[in-house]
């Protein structure tokens, strides 16, 4: 879990008060946001501590059409919908109407195109006709989609797991273990870390290996 102040996240373009290829920080430190998404309509919707909030580019309109204020996670899925998890369950709004699709505390969140991921006791998948399916997977943390929508997570075996968005079903990555945090590489392949270690993992085989105190080829940084 996350935890930001506005005033230094939200750095945005202000074309109208600004000169051009500059930006202006709009400060809001009131709001301590937990997730965020960006909207079908373009605006940024922000889950907080206190509630659901929007951002135009320019004002912050907290929105007062929401069912709960106990916020952790915002997303839409591919059909326009919005999606709130947190501690009252997941919920989805379709049109001006809130459905609730899982009861209970939701501790991580990721939407990929038409499904959303969630941890509760297990891995759930909602897709957007209501349909949930479990997985004998428990995430140990955050649920974290790459570029082409593969959800990674940290297993309950220490593994690295992995959530194939187009065959639909969970697999660990590797036979190597041990880790706390996963985060999807950029290039490809998935960073994976535990305690003073950071591996750099592609197909099975550790590319690089970074360790506290220790410069990449093993030399000390001091």
């Amino acid at each position: 879990m996350w935890q930001v102040r506005l005033g230094i996240v939200l750095v945005v373009a202000a074309a109208a008060f600004a000169a051009p290829h500059r930006h202006r920080l709009h400060r809001q430190t009131s709001i301590v946001v937990h997730g965020m998404a960006e909207g079908p309509d373009g605006r940024l919707w922000l889950a907080a501590r206190d509630g659901l909030y929007t951002f135009s580019g320019l004002h912050f309109q907290k929105e007062i059409d929401r069912p709960t204020d106990a916020l952790r996670f915002v997303g839409f899925t591919s059909d326009g919908s919005l999606w709130l998890g947190g501690r009252d369950g997941l919920l989805r709004r379709r049109g001006n109407a809130w459905e609730t699709l899982v009861s209970g505390d939701i501790a991580a969140m990721a939407v990929v195109g038409s499904r959303v991921l969630i941890k509760t006791e297990t891995l759930l998948e909602v897709d957007e006709s209501g349909g949930v399916r479990s997985f004998e997977d428990t995430p140990r943390g955050d649920l974290l989609p790459d570029a082409a929508g593969d959800v990674y997570f940290v297993g309950g075996d220490l593994r690295v797991h992995r959530y194939s968005r187009q065959l639909r079903r969970v697999e660990p990555l590797a036979a190597l273990g041990g880790y706390l945090h996963v985060l999807p590489a950029p290039g490809g392949g998935y960073w994976a870390a535990y305690d003073r270690r950071a591996d750099l993992v592609d197909g099975g085989t550790v590319l690089l290996r970074l360790s506290r105190g220790v410069a990449p080829g093993g030399l000390r940084t001091g």
